[in-house]
């Protein structure tokens, strides 16, 4: 059949229309990954998708957003599309990976993705983890783990996370169920509203009071989040993104950045909520803890010079309220490192010096998992905490009081969920505190020191914890736990 020329024009002007609107998409969808906002580029990308639009970067974008919005079994689709049409990722695309395999269960195929991402980055401390602890699902069993862990009962079919303990009073946690308005704004990132905090009082039977909204003085248009009090309940230290007044400032990309602000609590009301100096403009500081003595603000930020997407960091608080310099928290050791090239976040310092946060640059169940490591430890051994405080999903801002062994953590697992984000209770954890030991072989007829032995140590029940070669001089054996037989 002959196709007319007039036909020819109108089907080379469809064709060219059709391009245009995929580049127009392709663009907004763009736009919006770089901007941070997921939910809306899961949206044009899977659109796209849906036309017919194939590509490298479509494929790995669309994984990445949904792995940001903690959709792990989309990404994970995406991922094994992106790996059928190109093998070899970036490092961090390969974590992630491994991370949505193990929230799926499918623990195999993460091993076997984990081996192929230490070939190809052999320096990634995160490929090393994954390679070197291949037994990483008897280790969790074996850890740490409460006698009960429920859901609080104060959470919604929105966003709640985030607990803090309000003196003796009660919890304040973060939250997104206030303003669902038709005009109310909305994050880009989560398509949800922008998170607010609540106060929810303690009654005489430890059950929680329905969350509250508390004082607009603390309250704004953007996101506040991860609150800590002074143990007197008069300081608090936040995040919220950036703004002081009712416009918010971004860094040089058009990003709203977060930052920590401090402000003081009197007779119900929040006053004088400042900016602490050592923010900046163009990179995130967030999750602020506090230490025993209130001597130093532990916190996360992806600031230059760090060694992941997010990094845990400490500063100085003086006794005239002035902050030395920040430090990453690999500084204080000489030993194992605690940040990787991952997402470190939500620390938390209980009253023993024990610091707890979240990652997902380590072994563990999948998404975020949470570990601890007792910063009095001169080894810094990190630890991980067993199920059911670790899931398949994120857990992660976990809280603890050492004096009844209890506390509470938030995780989107679907175990008794209400929403999306919900914070849960535990009773009954016990954190193990540990030590080190000297050590030095002597043969026991001649008592001269002997170097070259084979020295191993196990725990009571014949395991191998510590392996080691004797040397002439005294070894240091660290992070053995405390009132445990080991031989």
């Amino acid at each position: 059949m002959t196709i007319s020329f007039p036909k020819i024009i109108i089907l080379s002007l469809l064709c060219t229309s059709s391009v245009l609107a995929q580049k127009v998409k392709l663009n907004k969808a763009n736009t919006s990954f770089k901007e941070l906002g997921y939910s809306k580029s899961v949206e044009l990308y899977e659109a796209l998708a849906e036309d017919g639009y194939a590509s490298v970067a479509l494929y790995k974008n669309l994984a990445i957003s949904y792995y940001k919005i903690a959709d792990y079994k989309s990404s994970l689709r995406w991922f094994d599309s992106l790996c059928a049409y190109n093998p070899k990722l970036p490092a961090d695309s390969y974590s992630m990976y491994i991370n949505a395999l193990r929230s799926e269960g499918n623990y195999d195929k993460s091993d076997a993705m984990a081996q192929v991402m230490v070939e190809e980055y052999p320096d990634d401390s995160r490929a090393q983890f994954y390679t070197a602890s291949t037994d990483y699902q008897e280790t969790t069993v074996n850890s740490a783990v409460p006698d009960d862990v429920r859901n609080a009962g104060i959470n919604s079919e929105f966003y709640d996370f985030a607990p803090a303990y309000f003196a003796d009073k009660g919890l304040v946690i973060s939250s997104t169920r206030s303003s669902r308005k038709a005009f109310s704004r909305k994050h880009s990132w989560t398509d949800e509203s922008y998170s607010n905090f609540y106060f929810s009082e303690w009654s005489s039977d430890n059950t929680l009071s329905t969350p509250e909204k508390m004082s607009r003085k603390i309250n704004k248009f953007y996101n506040e989040s991860s609150a800590v009090f002074s143990a007197d309940g008069q300081t608090v230290y936040f995040t919220r993104n950036n703004q002081l007044r009712n416009k918010a400032d971004t860094d040089t990309l058009g990003t709203v950045l977060l930052k920590i602000y401090k402000a003081t609590y009197e007779e119900g009301k929040i006053r004088d909520v400042e900016e602490l100096p050592f923010n900046d403009d163009n990179f995130n500081t967030a999750h602020p803890a506090l230490s025993p003595e209130e001597d130093y603000l532990y916190f996360s930020s992806d600031r230059p010079g760090g060694l992941g997407k997010s990094d845990i960091y400490r500063v100085a608080i003086g006794n005239d309220g002035s902050y030395g310099k920040v430090e990453s928290i690999d500084e204080l050791t000489s030993g194992n490192k605690i940040n990787t090239e991952g997402r470190e976040s939500f620390p938390f310092i209980t009253s023993e010096n024990i610091l707890i946060f979240a990652s997902d640059g380590r072994p563990g169940l999948g998404g975020l998992d949470l570990f601890y490591v007792d910063l009095k430890s001169e080894f810094k051994t990190v630890h991980t905490f067993g199920e059911p405080l670790n899931s398949s999903y994120d857990d992660f801002g976990l809280i603890y009081k050492t004096s009844d062994q209890s506390g509470y953590f938030t995780s989107n697992r679907i175990t008794d969920n209400l929403g999306k984000d919900d914070i849960y209770r535990f009773t009954g954890l016990d954190i193990p505190t540990y030590n080190n030991l000297k050590l030095q072989v002597v043969d026991s007829e001649t008592e001269e020191v002997v170097s070259g032995a084979q020295v191993k140590i196990k725990d009571e029940n014949g395991v191998i914890v510590k392996e080691l070669m004797s040397t002439e001089e005294i070894q240091t054996i660290g992070d053995l736990e405390i009132n445990t037989p080991y031989t």
